[in-house]
């Protein structure tokens, strides 16, 4: 707390010297008499302060209450004054910057009313404290990007924050202010974070370029060890073993196979600067600000992560990797429900990849299809048809996948409504999930141990013939589904 007592204004100029109980009572009073006028004064003065045409919230907010929020008794600058200088100069730790909340000025305001107080000063200091405060409060709530329909397709926020109801309780400033943030849980995950990384390393822009591992691996590791070394990972006495260890754990940080090889994706990583770091990590917070807030039961699949979560009531209860689509064909983002899941399904190949892939494999091996257990709608022999002469232009055949060990979509799926037809399945290409960057689909979303999200829905509603019988199900190649009674929300995101 930062104590400002009118000692100078009402004594006399004499030198320094120890002072008196009566001496130190007159300043105090004197102090306190300054801040009954200025509580006295302070309505009719807000129109003549900078935010009277500006900010039609302070006005309405100030127009409620004849004291002010940051300036206590004896003029001194409250905690919360004190806690909220210190969030808008370390602003960071949200993902925001700074200078957005006028710190350069609060600091020279705050800097005069240290040295000198008066009342013009701290009706200025005052209001200028509260309108940052509002300023930060709508853009952790809100984030601050304008045209959020253009970067993302997930729902955003409809609701009506009330600026003005944060100042209702005066006691709880502060928390009234961190609790506007979103409540994703991967949204306090992140922030969460962010705020260590920033206390803990400098945001520079300096970049350590990490050679070919293959052609000189002694350099790499060398390199390697400058940036974990600058990234707390290890220090200057870190020996060659132990610099394996905190190559794995910082690959184990990253999303990446801790093999402890300084392969390409560690490379990247590892040459990534603090200061990108802090701008992914600052985007990917704007963006959980604009988005709807989510129920406490749900799917996400974050795309880039390539990983999907359940959450329920915020907490993390299992996760699976994914495969995802390809820069080609995308994985949309989109929010739905799940309707219902499927064991042993058939595949119903869309035409786009009938044209694309399934012809041109037939006219390389005319027996691709009938190997892989496919067959062609309405009892039409495979054999009857002229792949030779095939073309997108004259083939009027939709070709389905039998359920087996061949199946494209595995053993169980996982559909939602959606307009793009993605969803969640199995798939017999399992050596993918081994990978750091799977991004290898056209657009679904193949899961890995997929059973295990199943087994979690039948679980979760309590049915005792699926939760004993899944297994025995998925043994045969009877295709069978289930529709659990809750809806669970799906969320697939960047």
């Amino acid at each position: 707390m930062t104590l400002i007592l009118a000692i100078g204004w009402y004594s006399c100029t004499e030198k320094n010297t120890t002072k008196t109980e009566k001496e130190l009572k007159i300043e105090t009073s004197a102090a306190s008499l300054m801040y009954k006028d200025f509580n006295t004064n302070f309505p009719n003065s807000i129109s003549k302060e900078v935010f009277s045409s500006k900010d039609s919230t302070l006005i309405l907010i100030y127009s409620k209450r004849n004291f002010p929020y940051w300036i206590g008794e004896e003029m001194y600058l409250t905690k919360d004054a004190d806690s909220l200088i210190n969030y808008l100069k370390h602003a960071e730790q949200f993902g925001l910057f700074p200078k957005k909340y006028w710190t350069q000025s609060l600091d020279s305001l705050h800097q005069t009313y240290q040295e000198s107080p008066s009342k013009e000063v701290g009706f200025k200091l005052e209001l200028l404290l509260s309108g940052a405060y509002l300023k930060l409060a709508k853009d952790l709530h809100y984030g601050v990007t304008k045209d959020k329909n253009l970067f993302t397709k997930l729902t955003l926020k409809s609701d009506t924050l009330d600026l003005g109801q944060l100042f209702t309780d005066s006691s709880n400033l502060i928390s009234n202010l961190l609790n506007v943030q979103p409540k994703h849980a991967e949204y306090k995950l992140l922030q969460n974070s962010l705020a260590i990384f920033i206390k803990t390393n400098k945001l520079d822009k300096e970049t350590i370029r990490i050679p070919n591992f293959r052609k000189d691996s002694a350099t790499a590791y060398l390199k390697a060890k400058e940036v974990l070394i600058k990234l707390n990972y290890c220090t200057t006495e870190t020996t060659d073993s132990n610099l394996i260890n905190a190559v794995k754990q910082f690959q184990k940080d990253n999303g990446l196979s801790p093999d402890g090889l300084i392969g390409k994706y560690t490379s990247s990583m590892l040459e990534t600067s603090n200061w990108d770091k802090y701008k992914q990590a600052a985007i990917n917070l704007e963006k959980w600000r604009w988005i709807e807030k989510w129920n406490n039961h749900y799917f996400f699949a974050n795309i880039p992560e390539y990983l999907i979560k359940i959450y329920r009531n915020s907490h993390l209860v299992q996760e699976n990797k994914t495969v995802v689509g390809t820069k080609v064909n995308t994985t949309p983002e989109l929010d739905s429900k799940l309707e219902y899941f499927i064991v042993n399904p058939e595949w119903h190949v869309p035409y786009s990849i009938t044209t694309k892939e399934l012809i041109p494999k037939m006219q390389k091996d005319p027996t691709y299809l009938a190997r892989n257990g496919y067959a062609i709608k309405g009892g039409v022999s495979i054999t009857s048809i002229d792949w030779e002469n095939a073309t997108p232009a004259n083939f009027s055949y939709s070709i389905k996948q039998k359920s087996g060990k061949h199946n494209a979509l595995g053993r169980v799926k996982f559909i939602f409504k959606n307009k793009h037809s993605v969803y969640f399945h199995d798939t017999p290409s399992k050596s993918f999930f081994k990978r750091d960057i799977r991004s290898y689909s056209h657009g679904c979303i193949r899961v890995q141990n997929p059973f295990e999200i199943a087994q979690y829905i039948v679980d979760i509603e309590q049915d005792s013939i699926w939760t004993t019988g899944l297994d025995s199900i998925k043994k045969t190649l009877r295709t069978k589904s289930y529709t659990p009674k809750e809806k669970y929300e799906i969320h697939i995101g960047y």
